[in-house]
């Protein structure tokens, strides 16, 4: 970090970022468990393998635009009464779901949810973003908040799910979010830049760099979504595919908590080597391998095979976020990006889904994969040309003169 950078580090203290970790682990259990929670609603014929995909999409895509809202709701005053109320309302939203009688209500029902879980997000998105190194400590954050969804994903179809159907999933999402309502008052008072760099209303002063979209920075982002667009497309038709190949409910519960566990591996092992690899050389080799994986996923030719493909699929799926943040830091120091990738991201995670809806059809999920090859693909060819773009970083307000 260049003394320039130290204009933009807040010290919050362990409490505060352990609560801003939790509201996020809170927010996003959702993602862990849709697959799972989505395919008992097929099951219990709430909805159909059709609507999963785009019952998934309005959901991700309202945390994608409640976190773009949330980040800039938490930078200004009352942090702690705002992050109670959201969390509290959360799980109320979440415990109606046990309620909702049919598709209208399910749709409106997650609609509301996720856009409370994407405001509540942006509370973790404004503390974490603050801190020292932003990439490493956003690879911890990554990694913990997926041990929850491992464990819940592992016991849902095994044990909760045959006996209280879709409604126990909702349950553990209305906990997570009840339990963040006592933990608020751990958070800062404010979450308002440091004095100098933003007003409290988020208005930059003079001093502030200017904000330039440059190509390295469009590709970067262009290919974020891209990239997590094909994750979206294959995690959500994970469960599904199992129940179409005719693999065990069993088998698409240990595919699904085992790809959660390897994503916790695969981001811890990250967060002590991710200042020292080479960005691109990294997100490129991830998403040559997720291409491969997203191909082979169609032709499991049995359930032993399809979990340990599910399992390598989940090492890579939050070991590349760092990286991503370490790219657009170097090229964007203010960090004004940085809070964008977010939001950026959960808008990939939910049009992958949807477009992949289109192609499947009753008793047959492998489109999606194929799908979400396409994606990968696409991801790859715009890393390539952010590499092809390179600039030099953007000037810091320290670098700039008023």
């Amino acid at each position: 970090m260049t003394p320039s950078d130290e204009a933009y580090v807040v010290d919050d203290g362990a409490p505060a970022i352990a609560t801003a970790m939790w509201m996020g682990t809170a927010a996003l259990m959702i993602l862990g468990i849709q697959p799972i929670l989505l395919a008992s609603l097929v099951a219990e014929h709430r909805i159909t393998d059709a609507m999963l995909g785009q019952l998934a999409t309005t959901e991700v895509l309202a945390i994608a635009l409640g976190s773009g809202v949330g980040a800039a709701f938490f930078r200004t005053a009352n942090m702690r009464p705002k992050a109670a109320v959201l969390a509290a309302a959360l799980a109320a939203v979440n415990l109606g779901c046990c309620f909702g009688d049919g598709q209208l209500p399910l749709f409106l029902l997650r609609g509301a949810a996720g856009v409370l879980e994407g405001v509540l997000l942006g509370c973790t998105i404004v503390l974490l973003t603050r801190t020292r190194a932003p990439d490493r400590i956003n690879g911890v954050f990554l990694a913990a908040q997926t041990i929850p969804q491992a464990l819940a994903a592992l016991a849902l179809p095994i044990y909760l799910t045959p006996r209280w159907g879709s409604d126990a999933g909702f349950v553990i999402l209305a906990v997570l979010a009840a339990i963040g309502t006592f933990l608020a008052p751990l958070l800062p008072s404010s979450g308002a830049p440091p004095a100098g760099i933003e007003t409290a209303a988020g208005d930059a002063p003079k001093a502030a760099a200017p904000w330039v979209w440059t190509p390295e920075i469009v590709f970067v982002m262009l290919a974020l979504v891209l990239q997590t667009s094909g994750i979206g497309a294959a995690m959500e038709y994970l469960a599904v595919l199992a129940a179409h190949h005719g693999f065990s409910t069993q088998a698409a519960g240990l595919a699904t908590s085992g790809n959660l566990i390897t994503q916790v591996v695969g981001a811890f092992l990250v967060v002590g080597v991710a200042y020292r690899i080479p960005s691109a050389i990294a997100l490129l080799f991830g998403v040559a391998a997720q291409f491969a994986m997203s191909v082979a996923f169609p032709a499991m030719p049995n359930a032993a095979s399809y979990i340990a493909v599910s399992c390598l699929f989940g090492g890579f799926l939050l070991a590349l976020g760092p990286f991503q943040v370490a790219w657009l830091v170097r090229i964007e120091p203010t960090r004004r990006i940085a809070l964008m990738i977010t939001p950026f991201t959960l808008i990939g995670w939910s049009f992958g889904p949807f477009v992949a809806s289109f192609f499947v059809t009753p008793g047959h999920s492998d489109a999606a994969f194929w799908t979400a090859a396409g994606l990968f693909a696409c991801a790859g060819l715009s890393y390539v040309a952010a590499l092809l773009s390179r600039t030099r970083a953007l000037p810091t307000p320290a670098e700039v003169r008023p």
